[in-house]
Parts: C-alpha cells; structure tokens; sequence
C-alpha cells in the first residue's frame, strides 16, 4: 500500500500510536511472566544481571543517540515535503524501531527476574522501559500541515 497524500502521515501517526499502546501494555505483561514463571535459581545470575546492565545502557545510549539523529532528517524531509512517501515512511520507521528498542529493556528485566533476580533488582529495567517509552510517544512532526484542520 503507497503512501500519497499528507493526511497519510496521520494513518502512520495513528499506526504509530498503536504500536506505542501495545507496547506499553507489554510491560506489565513482562513483570508478570517475570513473575509467574520465575525466579529459577541460576549458578550466574550476578555475571549474566551484569551483562544484562551493559547491554541495557548499550540499548539506551544508542537509542538516544540514533533516535535523535534519525529522527531530525525526517522531520527535516517531512518539513521541506510534507507529502513525501518516502519521508513519511521514514518517520514511522525510525519511531518504531526506538520504540521497540525500549521495550527491550523490560525484556531484560524479565530475564533477569526469571533467572533468580530479586523483583527490586529487575524493577530498574521495566521503569526506564516504561519512562523511555513514554518519553518517546508518537507526535506529529512540528511545522507540518495537517490535511484535516484542528478542532
């Protein structure tokens, strides 16, 4: 399906949205199989919670710097063509893919927590999950021109 029109930003804003939603009802989702299917005593679970701490502030120093980068020349093609296909798809692509790079954190809370965590040592990777995630909602790219004007 081509994207053609500028109101099909609002279709990608909308799908973007969605996307956003789920992944948020995920986190809860998360704790509870951390939950429910652990925690199953393992011989390393000091060694693998820290490289489960590496591999979580590798996840948000790269997301933090690639979103921002990526997401600027979007909004930047979105801004000089509104109605690029190619810009609009873009902008859905990038917030997507840091969207679900944040919820990797929460996925990591719950391995840990399966392993034999204690839920207070898992707790710090589904908040920054959840902050992350919130802090990156969906917005219409500034200085575009709706095809429906506000209410």
């Amino acid at each position: 399906m081509a994207i053609q029109t500028p109101k099909d930003l609002d279709s990608s804003l909308k799908k973007t949205r969605t996307l956003h939603a789920v992944l948020v009802f995920t986190i809860p989702l998360f704790v509870y199989a951390g939950e429910v299917i652990g925690p199953v005593k393992t011989k390393y679970v000091k060694e693998i919670g820290m490289v489960l701490v590496a591999l979580a502030v590798f996840d948000i120093w790269s997301l933090l710097s690639w979103r921002r980068r990526r997401l600027q020349k979007a909004r930047e093609a979105l801004r000089s063509r509104p109605d690029d296909t190619k810009a609009i798809i873009h902008w859905r692509a990038v917030n997507a893919a840091s969207l679900t790079a944040c919820e990797a954190l929460a996925f990591y809370g719950c391995v840990l927590r399966v392993l034999g965590s204690t839920f207070l040592q898992a707790a710090p990777f589904y908040a920054s999950a959840l902050l992350l995630l919130l802090a990156f909602t969906p917005q219409r790219p500034p200085d575009h021109v709706s095809a429906h004007p506000a209410p």
